[in-house]
């Protein structure tokens, strides 16, 4: 039953061929990785498939910039997710000429509005890419759009595996399934939130 829910829920999977990026900044938002003090790379959690997707669109495009939205939320001390990441890909030389990042934001209402500073401070046109995971999508597209952003999404990491199962895993209970329960229920009081403190 999650997994009907969570499809009906989520934005598409998309190849990466449908997508006009015609040399539109692509904006990627955070919560796809930890930064640890021990380590000299980010760790990732299962929504760096957000990168992955957006990689794929600057490889696709050839002269986008690419925006890396996410701050700390362990404070000063601990390097902000956005510009961690940024290390990384720069270490192994990909893009580095092409990315920026916004190291402040710690939700998605200010991805959206660093992002706008950082636009406007840049003057480059409202008119985004925007990477996420597809469960996240409709709150984060609503909050660019709050900001005067054109918005185009790209979803990333479904909930659930789309793999073909037999039928009689739909009826077998899975840690798989509440952790997606869990995650739809916080999006959804989320996006309500949001709502009524008119981010949305």
């Amino acid at each position: 039953m999650s997994m009907q829910v969570a499809k009906v829920w989520e934005e598409g999977l998309q190849q990466v061929d449908e997508v006009q990026v015609n040399g539109r900044p692509i904006v990627v938002l955070g919560g796809m990785a930890e930064s640890l003090p021990e380590l000299d790379r980010p760790v990732f959690f299962k929504a760096g498939d957000r990168l992955m997707g957006a990689m794929k669109l600057m490889k696709a495009s050839g002269n986008s910039t690419l925006v890396l939205s996410g701050g700390s939320l362990y404070g000063p001390a601990i390097a902000s997710e956005s510009r961690h990441i940024k290390a990384f890909l720069t270490n192994l030389g990909l893009f580095p000429e092409r990315i920026v990042t916004e190291p402040q934001s710690t939700n998605t209402a200010q991805n959206a509005r660093y992002c706008s500073d950082i636009f406007q401070q840049n003057n480059w046109a409202k008119d985004i890419i925007l990477v996420s995971s597809g469960y996240h999508l409709h709150r984060a597209r609503m909050c660019f759009e709050k900001q005067g952003f054109r918005v185009e999404t790209f979803a990333t990491d479904p909930l659930e595996s789309r793999s073909p199962k037999p039928l009689i895993y739909a009826f077998i209970p899975s840690m798989q399934s509440l952790q997606t329960w869990e995650t739809l229920l916080k999006e959804w009081l989320g996006l309500l939130y949001y709502r009524l403190k008119g981010e949305i």
